[in-house]
């Protein structure tokens, strides 16, 4: 009986290492790749530019206070700032109208989605 009772100990000892291992294993293998990868290869790769959110470029920008465009989302503006995609098109939210913009390069409208709801990015 003290044998039987032994193996059956061992076995569930071993049912347990095997279930952590296999849990730590699956965190290493999810983990791993995302701190890995780092910041997006891009002009400004994230929220805040760095991984200190500085929100400091290290491009020089315009030298002077000339608006290529403008486009007016309505009433209460925006209530976060425009993030551009891949191709170069600008979004933002209004917070006044409930509407979220696609804007091309040159300020035109690409499209809108009036969401009926706050439109906006808020950082927490």
């Amino acid at each position: 009986m003290r044998g039987v009772i032994g193996t059956q100990k061992r076995n569930a000892v071993h049912r347990v290492f095997l279930f952590y291992m296999v849990v730590l294993l699956c965190i290493f293998f999810m983990v791993i790749p995302v701190l890995a990868t780092g910041l997006a290869d891009s002009a400004w790769p994230k929220s805040g530019y760095d991984l200190n959110n500085t929100g400091r470029s290290p491009y020089t920008g315009p030298q002077s206070n000339k608006s290529i465009w403008t486009f007016n989302v309505g009433s209460f503006s925006t209530a976060s700032g425009p993030s551009i995609g891949a191709d170069g098109t600008i979004y933002v939210g209004s917070y006044g109208n409930c509407v979220f913009y696609a804007l091309y390069p040159d300020g035109t409208e690409r499209w809108n989605f009036s969401s009926g709801d706050y439109a906006f990015y808020h950082r927490q």
